[in-house]
């Protein structure tokens, strides 16, 4: 594998070689001294975590550089999740799927400009390196400070100049009639105004792409290799440790499905729990020892066992907020609580996050998915009463067909603390530990876009000051993700997102500008308004029984109650298939309760 390596690099014509005399030579004219370099040998995994190759990667010890770039000289963007998954339901909604690329060697692609002379030694134990030998880089390598931000320039002016545009707000999603310009031909040149875009997302060397129309997507595929070495691999099944389930339903429907089932179960027997027992109806909170009530431990750097239990602790919290932020919105909350304690856990906060791991354990295949012609689980859930519940849906509306495939919002916060008496009388209680839990929800296609859950920044006086707080938090994703469809040329920005929440104090709030008895609200919860006035969001109150944000904002001691609400916007693998095989797109398939519903 290290002779593949260094062959790519000479065929890529990354460096030349100096002898000792000629490195001196550069050195007296004012160049850095050379950088040491390293052979990195990893064993590449299959999309089940297997072995599957070996791979042998030449990189520069870029941390031995004595030029002192700043922040901005070496910055370069990545696609955001939530842009990520816009893309998705972009895709589902034109009932297409996603096509999926890689740059080979993208960090070696980038051409070094001329006043960045750049030396290295061979990587140690090279059986071709003469002792006295010297690498003059001619273009970039794994490890330099600025390659990231020359790979980034490199594909950027190549996208434009065929003739593509990033977004203002997310400079890694384009959008563009791809187009050679050198060609002065009229066949590559009218590009019509009538064919369809092509769209496209860029996380490092790896991208994800659509159009409409399957010559646009042709020529893309056949402009982007004229000019820099990529490899097509088709429609997308693995994209940034997600796995993506495609499937057609009889009807011509496109539904996808998206989950890290296998990064799930790696965790599960990671912590050596996948023998624990399978419990369909868990949830990741123990009854009656909220997180918060745990008394956090002492600091003492001297004690391994702490240390040893810290570091543990940080590796799984880290592992499970990857899951949290990509296709497990449930998981959320809990990971929140648990991240409060990351540099002082206690045994039982140790605890506490393992069950969280034996809650996956029996979650392992659950995700997220996109619909082409069901409206969204939630507005579903939202809308539609269940038989057994009707009095919560006494101002239900049926969702219009225009409104199937657009962004819409749901808030909540829980006001105080999760500790209710679970604390002794007397005992000392951090202050931060009162303050509210805001959390929301995006959905669109029938799937989350965006989602959070996190601690207020100070106590609120009130659940109506709690609320406009937490609806505040939901209103600026809604914002950003409003300019990234107006960007990609959607018609969510056309009409005024819609934004639920349970509070109708909060809800009159937000449409009068009246400030009496709220007159300390900061200036900065008063943009919801502002917004409003704009229309660029509009507030309707729901019952909390069937909002869907309430599930970020607490330990629910309802395990019935999280369950119904987290099936409301998630999927198992079985549920998804089951889905499908319906061949109806019936909204309930997702559902554990039992009702269905089938989408006019």
């Amino acid at each position: 594998s290290y002779y593949e390596e260094k062959q790519a690099l000479v065929d890529n014509e990354t460096y030349v070689k100096l002898s000792l005399e000629e490195y001196r030579r550069l050195r007296r004219k004012g160049a850095n001294k050379a950088i040491p370099s390293m052979c990195v040998l990893v064993v590449k995994p299959d999309e089940n975590l297997n072995p599957h190759r070996a791979k042998s990667r030449i990189v520069v010890l870029g941390n031995q550089d004595d030029r002192p770039w700043s922040k901005g000289d070496k910055y370069a963007p990545v696609l955001q999740y939530s842009s990520l998954r816009l893309l998705t339901s972009m895709a589902v909604e034109k009932r297409r799927r996603l096509q999926q690329g890689d740059a080979k060697n993208a960090f070696c692609q980038g051409t070094l400009p001329a006043d960045e002379t750049t030396i290295i030694k061979p990587p140690p134990g090279d059986p071709d390196a003469a002792p006295d030998e010297y690498w003059l880089l001619k273009k970039c390598l794994y490890g330099l400070a600025r390659s990231p931000r020359h790979w980034f320039d490199l594909i950027s002016s190549t996208l434009r100049d065929m003739g593509m545009q990033p977004s203002s707000h997310d400079p890694c999603l384009w959008i563009g009639h791809p187009s050679d310009k050198s060609d002065t031909s009229s066949a590559s040149t009218s590009t019509s105004t009538t064919e369809p875009p092509l769209h496209l997302g860029i996380y490092v060397d790896d991208f994800v792409y659509f159009s409409e129309s399957d010559e646009v997507e042709r020529r893309f595929e056949r402009l982007l290799a004229s000019k820099i070495k990529v490899d097509f691999m088709g429609t997308v099944n693995w994209f940034l440790g997600s796995h993506f389930e495609w499937a057609d339903h009889a009807d011509g429907a496109l539904s996808v499905h998206i989950s890290q089932s296998a990064y799930a179960q790696h965790l599960v027997e990671r912590y050596k729990l996948d023998s624990s027992n399978y419990n369909p109806h868990a949830t990741p909170y123990r009854s009656g020892c909220p997180i918060d009530s745990i008394p956090p431990a002492n600091i003492d750097e001297l004690d391994k066992w702490f240390v040893q239990r810290r570091d543990n602790y940080r590796s799984l919290i880290g592992g499970l907020t990857w899951l949290a932020t990509n296709t497990r919105p449930d998981l959320a909350p809990v990971v929140s609580f648990l991240a409060s304690y990351n540099s002082c856990p206690a045994a039982q906060h140790w605890e506490a996050a393992k069950y969280v791991v034996r809650y996956l354990r029996s979650t392992v295949d659950h995700g997220i998915a996109y619909h082409s012609a069901s409206s969204s689980d939630t507005s579903a859930y939202v809308h539609f009463p269940f038989p057994h519940d009707k009095e919560a849906y006494s101002d239900a509306v049926k969702p219009a067909k225009d409104d199937m495939h657009e962004l819409s919002a749901y808030t909540d916060a829980c006001w105080g603390s999760q500790l209710g008496n679970t604390v002794p009388d007397g005992d000392e209680v951090e202050m931060w530990k009162f303050r509210s839990m805001s959390g929301f929800i995006v959905m669109r296609c029938g799937g989350p876009i965006a989602w959070k859950s996190v601690r207020q920044d100070r106590c609120s006086r009130s659940s109506c000051e709690a609320e406009i707080r937490a609806t505040d938090e939901g209103i600026k994703e809604v914002l950003s993700l409003r300019a990234r469809c107006a960007d990609m040329s959607l018609t969510d920005a056309n009409r005024p997102t819609p934004v639920y929440n349970d509070n109708q104090g909060c809800v009159d709030w937000s449409k009068t500008t009246s400030t009496k008895g709220l007159r300390h609200l900061n200036i900065r919860d008063c943009a919801v308004r502002d917004s409003i006035q704009a229309e660029e969001v509009s507030i309707h109150h729901i019952q909390g029984v069937i909002n869907p944000a309430d599930i970020f904002t607490k330990e629910m001691k309802d395990g019935l109650h999280f369950r119904t609400l987290r099936d409301s916007f998630m999927m198992s693998h079985e549920a998804f298939r089951a889905f499908v095989r319906e061949s109806q797109v019936q909204v309930s398939a997702s559902w554990v309760s039992g009702i269905t519903l089938t989408c006019l």
